[in-house]
């Protein structure tokens, strides 16, 4: 079956491009990539329809679309046949501003999605930045936002793995 297009890959300044059909390429929303509802199965074991309606199930039940919204990451994805994580754990995020890669808590990423994004009043408990990319240092300090991992890409370190950008408190966390 012939291609639709190119995607252009750029690997150690040597552009490679790849034919694709650009309806094969998913944009999922931040929290279903936080909550990772395919997670820890193979790429071969998931068709496509299967890991997109999984995607909307999840993020339907999150964002309340025809239903109540929930926040409970059990409910959430026990429902989709999904296997639970932490949400201590940090994932790379990609600011399209700053051109930098901050490691956000999945927590942190939930509750800015659930509460800032979501218009919903957050619980005094829960602290939020000014964006999420701006995760409070602590759950007692909503003043201060310290931003976790920061790290700047540049274009000659295309080659290094996420771990070699992440802060040294949280690779430990991405080795989980």
């Amino acid at each position: 079956m012939p291609a639709c297009g190119t995607l252009d890959i750029n690997f150690d300044c040597v552009v490679l491009p790849v034919d694709h059909k650009p309806e094969t390429i998913q944009d999922v929303a931040v929290e279903i990539y936080a909550l990772q509802p395919c997670g820890g199965r193979g790429v071969s074991q998931v068709m496509p329809l299967e890991l997109k309606q999984k995607h909307e199930q999840v993020y339907n039940k999150f964002n309340g679309v025809g239903q109540s919204a929930v926040r409970d990451l059990n409910n959430l994805l026990g429902e989709a046949g999904s296997n639970s994580i932490k949400e201590s754990k940090s994932v790379p995020l990609f600011d399209i501003t700053s051109f930098k890669v901050y490691q956000v808590t999945v927590r942190y990423i939930l509750d800015c999605v659930c509460y800032k994004e979501g218009n919903r009043p957050a619980p005094p408990a829960v602290a939020l930045g000014l964006s999420i990319f701006d995760e409070p240092s602590s759950a007692t300090d909503g003043q201060e936002h310290a931003r976790q991992g920061e790290s700047e890409i540049k274009p000659h370190m295309n080659k290094y793995s996420e771990t070699d950008f992440a802060n040294p408190k949280t690779i430990s966390s991405l080795e989980s």
